[in-house]
C-alpha cells in the first residue's frame, strides 16, 4: 500500500486553518487572518504590516465540497489557501469529525434517530464521534469486511480505501518508528498499551480487514476529546510528516496560533 510519506513537497509547507460560516447567498465565508504565512512576526524588515485580501476562490471537486478562499498578502507577496477545520493541503476528505464552523460532529444515537424521524426538537444526547465523515471511514468499513468497489469512476474505490487506511494509520503513528509512534500516541492521549497493540496488529495484518481493525482501535480512545480532537490530529499528522506545520486562526484577534506538540495523558 502507498504511504502518505509520498505526498508532494508542497504538503510540507505551513498552512492556515480557519472557521468558515455561511454568508449571503449561501456562500461560505472564512474568518480572515491579520497576518500571513510568510511573515515571521507582525512586522517585517521594512516595518510594514501584512495587507491581506481575498485573491480568488478555488473550486473543489473533493474535500469540503465548496470553494476555498485563496488570500494574498500584498506586503510579503505570498498567496495561501484558507482551509476549513478538518481539512489539510491535498486532502480529498476531512481528517477530523468537525464541520466548517469548527463544531464537533457526532453519529446520531438510536434515540436521536427516532426523534429526528418524528421531528422532535432538543435532542440531548450525542453519539460517538462521526468518524464516518472522515478518511477513517475507510478503516471502519474495512474492519467490518466492507470493500469499496474495485472498479470505480468516483472518489471512493478500492485503491482510495487502501490509501486512506494507510494515511489514517500513519497519522495515528501505527506505521512510524517506535519513538515517532509513541510521540503521536502521546499527542492524541492514546494509551501505550493500545498503541503498541494496534501497531503490532497493523504490522501483522495480511489484508485490508486486519489493517482496518488495527486503525480503529485508537479511535475509541479519542471519543472524549471533543473539539480538541482537531488540533491533536493536526499535530499528529505534522509529527508523522503527513503535512506541514498547521496554524490555527484565532478568530478574535486575527492572529495565527502555532499548534505545539504537547503530550497528554490517556
Amino acid at each position: 500500500m502507498e504511504s502518505c510519506h509520498n505526498l508532494r513537497p508542497g504538503a510540507r509547507r505551513s498552512f492556515i486553518v480557519t472557521l468558515y460560516r455561511v454568508g449571503d447567498g449561501g456562500v461560505f465565508v472564512p474568518a480572515m487572518p491579520r497576518e500571513c504565512v510568510g511573515a515571521t512576526a507582525s512586522l517585517d524588515g521594512a516595518g510594514s504590516l501584512c495587507r491581506i485580501r481575498v485573491h480568488h476562490r478555488r473550486q473543489r471537486k473533493t474535500g469540503p465540497r465548496f470553494p476555498l478562499v485563496v488570500a494574498k498578502c500584498e506586503s510579503h507577496q505570498v498567496a495561501f489557501t484558507l482551509y476549513p477545520p478538518g481539512h489539510v493541503p491535498y486532502g480529498r476528505v476531512a481528517m477530523a469529525p468537525v464541520d466548517p464552523g469548527g463544531r464537533v460532529l457526532h453519529e446520531p444515537t438510536e434515540h436521536e434517530a427516532f426523534e429526528v424521524a418524528h421531528s422532535v426538537e432538543d435532542v440531548a444526547n450525542a453519539g460517538s464521534l462521526a468518524w464516518g465523515s472522515t478518511l477513517f471511514r475507510a478503516a471502519q468499513d474495512a474492519a467490518q469486511g466492507i470493500a469499496w468497489p474495485r472498479a470505480s469512476s468516483g472518489v471512493e474505490g478500492w485503491r482510495t480505501q487502501g490509501r486512506w487506511i494507510v494515511l489514517g494509520a500513519t497519522i495515528l503513528g501505527l506505521t512510524s518508528p517506535a519513538t515517532e509512534g509513541a510521540i503521536a500516541a502521546g499527542l492524541l492521549g492514546v494509551s501505550a498499551l493500545t498503541q503498541r497493540g494496534a501497531a503490532a496488529a497493523y504490522a501483522a495484518a495480511s489484508g485490508y480487514r486486519g489493517r482496518g481493525q488495527a486503525v480503529t482501535q485508537p479511535l475509541a480512545e479519542l471519543e472524549q476529546t471533543g473539539v480538541l480532537t482537531l488540533d491533536w490530529l493536526l499535530i499528529a499528522g505534522f509529527v508523522t510528516t503527513c503535512w506541514g506545520p498547521p496554524r490555527r486562526l484565532d478568530s478574535r484577534s486575527g492572529r495565527l496560533r502555532r499548534l505545539t506538540a504537547r503530550a497528554r495523558g490517556p
